[in-house]
């Protein structure tokens, strides 16, 4: 089978280009030969870098069409995956992306991410319209957990009542996994310096202005700690600036970090710090709990339905820069429990989000509308 998937650039920032760098690796080492692999063929969306100019990202947008139709015909594609997020520049896209299927009699699989207006009521009516459109046209819609198909369900009945007639369930869940293997590791938290970590797009709505009045709270009660930022985004060099000269080398950047340099921050990390605005259920969360990693998060969007406060991981209030600080402080003084933390979190991946058998799910989902 042949598959159009969309993903920005794979080598930058977010949540879906991780996915899909994963989906393309299990599908060469999880699916024999003699059982017939998926060919995947990358169709390029969004912006590739905080630091491309607006007026070509914008012509480059209007490529995509081409870029589409071309790569269709070229490489005979049976399925458009289309990764997308609920915000406005993915709605609009990818709802374009959805008729542009149904126009070519190709079926799609559109796989929800998220994004800023997935929970938001008060979306506005064009973008409420399009998302009904992108629902009515997909073949089948996954999201990343049972509370976001219930929501979803909810929201737009009507427009999914198609697809529950051909399944009865409508919606598909399909978690994230980690791929990594869970050898034994070793956690030891007992560390004079307790490393902080912030991973992902350096951007407002990950609750940057709360990470620095936190630590620069945090910083005038205890200098027992280290942060690390790792990322992208448009406003990285005067935060780096602002870190640098509050904690000198108790800072560090690494810009953005993969493979097996990413893997050695986070088995070195104490504690992953994000006090994001709205997420659905990021990829560096479950990454970081994969090498024991505490997380320290907002309960925002479905990561409740991984992180259980004061079990494997702390929730912080929404933009409130002094429960942060409070939270981290409390960590760094009380190693056994950030050791108890670590430990329940390394475990909750290793026994619920492993790879072993989402490509296989994913596979199924496709050869349902097949």
């Amino acid at each position: 089978m042949n598959i159009l998937i969309t993903s920005p650039d794979l080598n930058s920032v977010g949540g879906i280009p991780s996915v899909v760098n994963n989906i393309l690796t299990l599908n060469k080492i999880s699916i024999p030969p003699e059982k017939k692999r998926l060919n995947y063929f990358l169709l390029k969306v969004g912006r590739n870098s905080y630091n491309v100019n607006k007026l070509l990202w914008i012509l480059n947008q209007f490529t995509l069409i081409y870029r589409f139709f071309y790569k269709v015909f070229k490489y005979k594609i049976h399925l458009i995956h289309i990764n997308t997020a609920i915000n406005t520049s993915a709605i609009i896209r990818d709802t374009l992306l959805c008729i542009l299927s149904n126009i070519l009699n190709k079926k799609s699989v559109l796989y929800i991410h998220g994004g800023k207006y997935f929970w938001d009521t008060n979306m506005n009516f064009i973008l409420h319209l399009f998302v009904r459109i992108m629902l009515r046209l997909a073949g089948k819609v996954i999201v990343l957990s049972n509370k976001e198909r219930t929501y979803l369900s909810a929201k737009y009945n009507p427009d999914l009542s198609r697809l529950a007639s051909l399944d009865n369930i409508g919606i598909k869940v399909l978690p994230y996994c980690v791929l990594r293997h869970f050898a034994k590791i070793n956690i030891n938290k007992n560390k004079e310096i307790t490393e902080i970590l912030f991973l992902g797009r350096i951007h407002p709505d990950k609750g940057i202005k709360e990470i620095i009045d936190s630590i620069r709270l945090l910083n005038s009660w205890t200098k027992n700690f280290r942060f690390i930022l790792c990322g992208d985004g448009p406003k990285k060099q005067n935060i780096v600036k602002i870190l640098s000269e509050l904690l000198n080398d108790r800072f560090r950047y690494e810009g953005v970090v993969r493979s097996e340099k990413k893997y050695k921050i986070l088995q070195s990390a104490d504690i992953l710090l994000l006090p994001s605005y709205y997420e659905a259920m990021p990829m560096s969360i479950l990454e970081a709990m994969a090498y024991g990693c505490v997380p320290v998060v907002t309960d925002v969007g479905s990561v409740n339905t991984v992180i259980k406060h004061n079990n494997n991981g702390f929730f912080i209030k929404t933009r409130d820069y002094y429960d942060i600080a409070d939270k981290l402080q409390y960590l760094i003084k009380n190693k056994a429990v950030l050791q108890q933390l670590s430990i329940n979190a390394y475990q909750t991946i290793k026994k619920h989000y492993s790879c072993d058998n989402y490509i296989k799910n994913l596979k199924e989902i496709y050869e349902e509308i097949q």
